[in-house]
């Protein structure tokens, strides 16, 4: 439906500018007429009414111009907005990962205060995050930045290269462990 009243306000705004060039060449053809007329006016060739038509005439086109600037605006403001409308129908991540829980299908209805829980699951799948809980006799000697070797039960004899990316900074007390 967006697409379609994209469409649509994009056809007005086209509509807009083809009636800017019509009511501009009006307005220059009714300028020119009352030039001419009013050269014609005072060799009393022309009416005094005649040439008060012309610039009536004249006002209209102008008038004319103006309104069909301004519903150019009007119609720009619209593409913008079902624009706008449009870039909500694609959810983008903001990393590259798998989607592990999906509570919505193409096609569902989403409103802003429809629904409280998450629409997907996505897992990144490139890093992963280790915690592990270091006892307080070695936890003076973690810092943030230093490497870590890291071992899979599944494969004890194979070590993975990783990184101390932060700490929780205070020892638990009830385990007196440090969370890194």
């Amino acid at each position: 439906d967006i697409d379609d009243q994209l469409e649509q306000s994009k056809a007005n705004l086209e509509l807009s500018k083809a009636n800017l060039k019509n009511a501009q060449a009006s307005a220059k053809l009714a300028q020119i007429i009352v030039v001419r007329y009013q050269d014609l006016a005072k060799t009393n060739t022309v009416a005094t009414q005649e040439l008060d038509q012309a610039k009536a005439t004249a006002e209209t086109t102008a008038a004319q111009v103006a309104s069909a600037l301004a519903s150019i605006q009007v119609n720009e403001a619209a593409v913008q907005r079902f624009t706008d409308l449009q870039s909500f129908e694609k959810i983008t991540a903001p990393f590259a990962g798998v989607i592990t829980a999906r509570n919505v299908e193409t096609g569902d209805l989403v409103t802003a205060d429809s629904t409280t829980r998450e629409l997907f699951h996505v897992m990144r799948t490139g890093i992963l995050r280790v915690f592990v809980n270091v006892p307080q006799t070695f936890s003076t000697s973690i810092s943030t930045g230093q490497s870590a070797g890291v071992y899979r039960r599944e494969d004890p004899e194979k070590q993975y290269a990783g990184k101390v990316t932060r700490t929780a900074d205070a020892l638990d007390p009830n385990t007196r462990t440090l969370l890194t």
